[in-house]
């Protein structure tokens, strides 16, 4: 990770600009050294907490962050989960001896299998309006960080899970050949807001996300890599090395 980290060298800590319109292009901010970004993500932790479906681990020599998601079976958002990350990308956000965040997923074979459609089934429209607030500000919240964000795909992504990663500053994923990442809502009937495609439209450019919302294509690992969907591919065990 610390050698793919070397994209921001330049840069230092990284936010993004958003506006209504969609989103804008990174800014760099307070300087950080991205080699910093290594496997002392998993030691010298300075302090942990634990909600009931995130755990969240800081490093106290790099001011660096891991998150792992850990609603089982498929860290599926539901309001709840969705509320949860909020929380816990402010708290972090605010403690200003945090400088960056990886966020990846504590299940096997899953980083997260998107939204929760049973929060769009059966509920009242101020449920509803509830949830896709929710969407929105967890969206906002790793879009909009003052952090360098990491998305460690450590499992299938799609949809809501794709969205996520999209949010993320860089992408690592998983070498593996059964898992998916990708915008597939209109496999579902559901078609994605134009915020979701602005934010693989920056990614990937305007005729390949068109193709892939239109088609509700799932991108395995290679594909995903070529397309720049993400940015590296490392053996599953080195994800968060």
């Amino acid at each position: 990770m610390a050698a793919a980290l070397r994209h921001f060298a330049k840069c230092g800590l990284s936010g993004r600009l958003v506006s209504f319109a969609g989103p804008l292009s990174l800014r760099c901010r307070n300087g950080i050294d991205p080699t910093a970004l290594s496997p002392c993500l998993i030691s010298n932790q300075r302090n942990s907490s634990s909600g009931a479906k995130i755990t969240v681990d800081v490093d106290s020599s790099t001011g660096i962050a891991v998150m792992r998601l850990q609603s089982p079976p498929v860290n599926s958002l539901s309001l709840d989960f969705l509320t949860e990350i909020a929380i816990s990308l402010e708290k972090l956000e605010m403690d200003k001896s945090c400088r960056g965040v990886v966020l990846t997923s504590a299940l096997p074979k899953i980083f997260s299998a998107g939204l929760d459609i049973m929060e769009m089934y059966g509920k009242s429209p101020e449920r509803c309006g509830e949830f896709w607030k929710a969407v929105q500000e967890m969206w906002l919240k790793i879009y909009g960080s003052n952090m360098v964000t990491i998305a460690a795909i450590n499992g299938n992504s799609p949809a809501g899970g794709c969205l996520m990663a999209l949010a993320c500053d860089y992408r690592i994923m998983a070498e593996n050949p059964r898992y998916s990442i990708g915008l597939n809502e209109a496999k579902l009937g559901i078609v994605a807001p134009f915020w979701f495609k602005d934010t693989m439209v920056n990614t990937v450019g305007q005729r390949t996300t068109e193709l892939a919302l239109e088609l509700g294509i799932l991108y395995s690992a290679p594909e995903a890599l070529r397309i720049g969907l993400v940015d590296q591919l490392v053996p599953e065990e080195q994800v968060l090395s």
